[in-house]
């Protein structure tokens, strides 16, 4: 009996380096899906130019500049209008920018 528990211990201590490893490969997986992000915020500029538009972030208040390819969507905006864009993770490039609705808050 002691044999046995002894074999099975050293089985599961040799283990569990390879169990770690796919856990560690899963998280590097998850990693690699966040392919976006978003910003939500109001619109201070918009340069038809250039294709851009200027957005002051709702949480972090900064100004940030992002590059539209849709001139349709472009056409759209004006300032003071409230955003939602969603950007090429790790870019400033927009894959689009909707309005969004502003909400009445009730007394």
């Amino acid at each position: 009996m002691r044999k046995m528990t002894a074999i099975l211990m050293t089985a599961m201590f040799l283990a569990m380096p390879v169990a770690m490893s796919f856990a560690q490969g899963e998280k590097a997986q998850v990693e690699k899906k966040a392919t976006h992000e978003s910003i939500k915020g109001i619109v201070v500029s918009v340069d038809a130019a250039k294709g851009e538009v200027v957005i002051k972030d709702d949480v972090t208040g900064a100004d940030k500049t992002v590059t539209l390819d849709n001139k349709d969507e472009l056409a759209a905006l004006k300032a003071g209008d409230k955003v939602k864009a969603r950007l090429k993770a790790g870019t400033t490039v927009a894959e689009s920018i909707s309005k969004v609705k502003k909400t009445h808050k009730s007394k």
